[in-house]
């Protein structure tokens, strides 16, 4: 049976039409989850990918405190369908597969993989984590980095740090 998302006790428990989430790409960053995007875009639907928590501030904040284990996540899909979202994909998404099974019982299950296989993904994604590396990087005169000094990229570090911790 599906979870309560509302606070009150004795509320009856929502159906996944009533909150929205009617589409979960299970599957990691780096899998075509952009493709999956568009195609979910085209069909009419609102996903919830990596972009809009680099692009909300509140969302890249709250999604710190979920990896800092100072905010459940069940508040996330809160906010998720407050702001109208009706599918999710893509980290940090992708590691909350389980619950959103849970919360949204009728919601259709999509598990994207990359087309080179796990070695491709591996690539892939260790490309990715090198660029992170250097918007993370500390300043110095030799590498004068002012990214890190931002309130959202610090936020999006540390929910990096939730990736892989169900799924890999």
């Amino acid at each position: 049976s599906p979870l309560n998302f509302q606070t009150d006790p004795g509320a009856k428990p929502l159906t996944s039409m009533a909150l929205g989430i009617q589409v979960i790409v299970a599957g990691l960053g780096r899998t075509g989850t952009m493709s999956m995007l568009t195609a979910l875009q085209i069909l009419g639907y609102k996903p919830y990918h990596l972009k809009n928590v680099m692009l909300n501030a509140s969302h890249a904040s709250a999604w710190r405190q979920v990896a800092e284990k100072q905010l459940e996540p069940l508040e996330i899909m809160r906010m998720i369908h407050q702001d109208g979202f009706d599918a999710t994909m893509d980290n940090p998404m992708c590691e909350l597969f389980e619950l959103q099974m849970k919360l949204f019982p009728e919601a259709k299950v999509i598990l994207t993989s990359h087309p080179r296989g796990a070695a491709g993904w591996a690539k892939s994604f260790l490309q990715l984590m090198q660029v992170v590396q250097l918007q993370a990087a500390n300043f110095s005169m030799t590498y004068p980095n002012i990214l890190q000094f931002l309130p959202v990229l610090q936020d999006l570090t540390a929910m990096r740090c939730l990736m892989g911790q169900t799924t890999m």
